[in-house]
């Protein structure tokens, strides 16, 4: 492998491309019209995921913070680009007569303004999963390993105490908690071929 695919800083460029591609690509999928209808793109435990990669794929401490952090928040610019770029509203065709740049310097402060919640939520998010991947990497501690798998697994019943019931359909539920009981699983079975080789 040469010095510049090892190198910290190419590490979180490729995670950063890898998140933003993420957000572009969920936000494509349809939400649905109904009321009470769970969106896919509204799953928490993958953003968690990337960072806990974005993580484990680097040496140093500081720069699995840094690459979990940036990571998330990428995949949350690029689920909400959209809005800032495509998603015009029912002015659409007058606002298209408008320049793009124009357009961008008149949206670009209500914009921020409305993802830095999230943005927010991903920094540290991305934190405290890409330490929890750093962790995982160096010491194969069972709690920095199952971090993700319960993000997956106790997503259902945040969102069912979030909103007073378990929103439908339920078959995203049932997937969601059988990947979370996998990596649980492999975390505990590549947990046991680090201490049987030690």
């Amino acid at each position: 492998m040469s010095s510049i695919a090892r190198a910290p800083a190419v590490r979180v460029v490729a995670c950063v491309l890898v998140g933003l591609a993420y957000g572009l690509l969920v936000s494509r999928i349809p939400s649905p019209r109904a009321v009470g209808v769970f969106w896919v793109g509204n799953l928490s435990a993958p953003w968690l995921a990337l960072a806990f990669v974005a993580g484990w794929l680097q040496r140093p401490r500081l720069w699995a913070a840094t690459a979990g952090m940036l990571t998330d928040v990428a995949a949350i610019v690029g689920f909400y680009l959209h809005f800032l770029l495509v998603d015009l509203g029912p002015h659409g065709p007058f606002l298209r007569a408008i320049p793009m740049p124009t357009r961008l310097a008149d949206s670009i402060g209500p914009w921020l303004g409305f993802i830095a919640p999230w943005v927010g939520y991903a920094v540290v998010a991305g934190l405290v999963f890409g330490l929890s991947g750093w962790w995982w990497r160096r010491s194969r501690s069972l709690v920095a390993g199952a971090v993700v798998g319960l993000a997956f697994v106790l997503e259902p019943w945040a969102w069912a105490v979030y909103d007073g019931h378990l929103p439908h359909p339920y078959v995203i539920w049932i997937a969601e908690v059988v990947v979370g009981l996998a990596a649980l699983a492999w975390v505990v079975a590549a947990r046991q071929v680090t201490q049987a080789q030690s």
